[in-house]
């Protein structure tokens, strides 16, 4: 199978790298290490949910997050299934979400915290769209947990597999992966659509301009719904 999608891409590192660290990330005040093989059994796991939940190629996909563990879990199971990830600037207001969920036509949420939620509550009547609403953040009244979400995806997961694997498989470099909404704009934000081909092509070249080596260490910065974190930090890394 050619390595032209960044799921793919992913699935090389993975069985590569296997027990090497992949992410640092903080909990309770302390870096916590996410192997290769960890961080794949999540995003599979992630991937069967979404699947579970009747998210069928193409259709979107929203995260309203801050930069997080669950953030890139989230991201890479969108893309491994053949939807499309329309990331949410985390700092926007409840009206400019709802003109973004709605002007990408987002049927399934990610959202970090209950702060995030009370955004959504907002604009609930106005964003019929959206089916469900999955809380990173424990304990977020009217959402679905991420633990339990992850939980019914490795309970099915065996069962998907061969769906799994035909996803990956029929995912092509021309497929729509991302709307990324622009700031600093007149009116409205537009929504560019971007393609697997796109992030897969300028990670590439990311990683050409600027070599690093296995042990090389990325401290993340700048937010994940914007384009130029997710190439420099998330898919240049891999």
């Amino acid at each position: 199978m050619p390595i032209d999608t960044l799921p793919a891409l992913f699935r090389q590192q993975a069985d590569r790298l296997g027990f090497r660290v992949a992410v640092r990330y903080k909990k309770n005040g302390l870096y916590r290490d996410l192997r290769w093989n960890e961080y794949r059994e999540q995003i599979s796991a992630c991937a069967a949910a979404l699947v579970l939940h009747g998210i069928q190629a193409g259709d979107r996909v929203g995260i309203l997050a801050e930069n997080r563990l669950e953030w890139l879990v989230a991201d890479m199971a969108i893309l491994w299934i053949g939807a499309v990830n329309v990331p949410l600037h985390a700092p926007l207001s409840a009206k400019q979400i709802q003109y973004q969920l709605d002007d990408a036509g987002v049927r399934f949420l990610f959202v970090s915290s209950a702060a995030q939620y009370d955004k959504i509550q907002q604009i609930r009547g106005e964003v019929a769209a959206v089916l469900a609403i999955v809380a990173f953040d424990n304990a977020v009244p009217g959402t679905l947990s991420w633990r339990g979400f992850l939980q019914r995806g490795r309970a099915f997961r065996a069962r998907l597999a061969e769906e799994l694997a035909r996803r990956e498989a029929e995912l092509m470099p021309d497929d729509l992966a991302t709307i990324i909404y622009t700031s600093g704009t007149t009116g409205n934000p537009k929504g560019v659509m971007l393609t697997e081909g796109n992030l897969f092509s300028n990670a590439g070249a990311v990683a050409k301009l600027s070599p690093f080596s296995l042990d090389s260490v990325f401290f993340n910065w700048l937010p994940f719904s914007h384009v130029y974190a997710r190439t420099v930090d998330i898919y240049g890394t891999l």
